[in-house]
């Protein structure tokens, strides 16, 4: 019947919504293109992805060009049918009535052929399949790319911009994006690929750490980090963002330009700078005298910080409530989460005997609190991290900033924000996040450490510097918290992986090890 494209509009009307909102509608799509070799899929996607798209955003209604090309594209149909039933002698509303209403009953041309007519129609095919022939035109090539080009509605109608391949910066990373949005397993990086990017186009997403991503974009030609979080992680991110505004003009810290909420999404944008790198990376290509020079005037940067901006001591009820939910309570998570761990008094770690009821220390509040009698407070930076500091190209010790604070802890100890750096700096924290390896069998636990000649230098010279500044006293509440920090860092590792959950867990047990022997006869029996 003649209503039918209007049905056909309507059930694409209703294949687009799906595709909008039904998780199990992306799947079907993904699951049928994923047929297709990896070209074509990623077309099919992409079709799908900006057909829906466009149906969502209304962009047709306003496009001029969209309805130009549909004018012309019926008034060529109309031509040509026109043409056609004044060929065979036909009305054309009767013809119209056979094409569009009862397509298979055919026209005055079936019931009584006219081979004029069909070799007029057959010629112009003929002529093509010559020309190729004699020219070596490839077919098979322009269909493809005929295919490619029809499956780019963007080049019918001006979509927008956060649909379109031209927000990523390379086709591998549009062609992970469609993967990841048409499986519906993207998460956080889904997220922010959807509602992040905006206008901008999207060069390279950095490692980072928890709840957060981290990302190079560009906008307007000017590069930029951008930040993205949601939920409860988002509020963390407008924490950061206030306390990188509030102490710019105190400490190096890294430029923002502009933050944007909406509807639970958080996220706020960094100046680039070009060259510039993670501490991490500095430390190993330049020179050690230049690391410790760097490292040196952050720990007396951040000292003076401290002292500037000090705050009352903490009670004994603020410490005790810190101990419990950081250190306690997370080891009762550990516990709960690696049962086969504890399922004998001891383990070996990496070849050496490690008494699992030492870990009970973490249970003691009374012994840990008072053994963190430093009880003074001050505005911290709380995940100074060697990878938190960025250096720039310029040599010099002072050329150095601070990105991503974490300001909130419950007790706000300097001596934290130098526990961070001792998290980095005594294991090597960040090449044991980058690549977690971990085995446990037959009571034995195998944890692949990656600390380096130059970490280890450094952290020896910072555990001198710590020495001074706060006496052996003041370093061992320092080591304390070190290993509070990787209490709360292994139940965030065990929901990334239980490999990596498992490598933080000997980690700590290393770190104990480590301090039983320092201070032999310190921790309680």
């Amino acid at each position: 019947m003649v209503l039918a494209p209007a049905a056909a509009a309507l059930l694409a009307l209703a294949a687009a919504s799906l595709l909008r909102l039904s998780r199990w509608a992306k799947r079907l799509t993904w699951a049928v293109a994923s047929i297709f070799n990896a070209g074509l899929k990623t077309a099919l996607l992409h079709f799908a992805q900006s057909f829906a798209g466009l149906f969502a955003s209304r962009a047709l209604l306003p496009s001029v060009r969209f309805w130009a090309l549909t004018t012309l594209m019926w008034a060529g149909y109309m031509a040509s049918l026109a043409l056609f039933a004044a060929a065979i002698g036909a009305s054309f509303p009767s013809e119209f009535l056979s094409v569009y209403s009862a397509p298979l009953a055919g026209s005055v041309a079936w019931s009584s052929p006219d081979w004029v007519l069909i070799a007029y129609l057959t010629l112009p095919v003929l002529a093509i399949v010559v020309f190729a022939a004699l020219t070596g035109f490839n077919v098979l090539a322009r269909f493809r790319g005929a295919l490619r080009w029809v499956t780019r509605t963007e080049n019918f109608v001006t979509a927008p911009a956060e649909l379109l391949p031209v927000n990523f910066g390379s086709d591998v990373h549009y062609e992970a994006f469609l993967d990841r949005r048409f499986r519906g397993d993207g998460g956080l990086l889904l997220e922010f690929e959807e509602r992040g990017i905006g206008k901008g186009l999207l060069h390279r997403v950095f490692h980072g750490g928890s709840g957060a991503i981290t990302a190079l974009i560009e906008i307007d030609g000017q590069l930029l980090v951008r930040k993205f979080a949601s939920g409860s992680a988002g509020q963390t991110l407008l924490a950061q963002y206030d306390w990188i505004e509030r102490f710019a003009p105190d400490l190096p810290v890294v430029q923002t330009m502009g933050r944007r909420s909406d509807n639970g999404d958080q996220l706020y944008d960094m100046r680039y700078l070009g060259g510039t790198r993670d501490f991490y990376e500095a430390i190993h290509t330049e020179t050690l005298v230049a690391s410790a020079a760097i490292l040196g005037d952050v720990v007396a940067r951040l000292d003076a910080f401290h002292a500037s901006h000090a705050a009352a001591d903490a009670p004994d009820a603020a410490v005790r409530d810190y101990l419990q939910r950081k250190a306690s309570a997370n080891l009762n998570q550990v516990i709960a989460a690696l049962p086969e761990l504890f399922e004998a008094p001891s383990i070996e770690i990496n070849g050496r005997p490690f008494a699992l009821a030492s870990l009970e220390v973490f249970r003691q509040l009374d012994w840990l609190v008072g053994k963190l009698n430093q009880r003074r407070q001050a505005d911290i930076h709380g995940d100074l991290t060697i990878e938190n500091i960025m250096v720039r190209p310029e040599p010099g010790p002072a050329n150095w900033f601070l990105i991503d604070p974490n300001p909130h802890n419950g007790f706000q100890s300097p001596l934290i924000d130098f526990a961070k750096l001792m998290q980095s700096l005594h294991l090597g924290y960040e090449a044991v996040h980058r690549d977690p390896r971990a085995s446990f069998a037959n009571g034995k636990l195998t944890v692949s450490l990656h600390r380096s000649s130059q970490y280890s230098a450094l952290f020896a010279g910072l555990c001198d510097d710590l020495r001074q500044r706060f006496g052996e006293a003041g370093l061992q509440q320092v080591l304390l918290h070190e290993m509070i920090n990787y209490l709360r860092l292994i139940p965030y590792q065990l929901r990334r992986s239980p490999t990596a959950g498992t490598a933080f867990f000997g980690c700590l047990c290393i770190l104990l090890q480590d301090y039983q022997e320092r201070y032999p006869g310190d921790l309680p029996a």
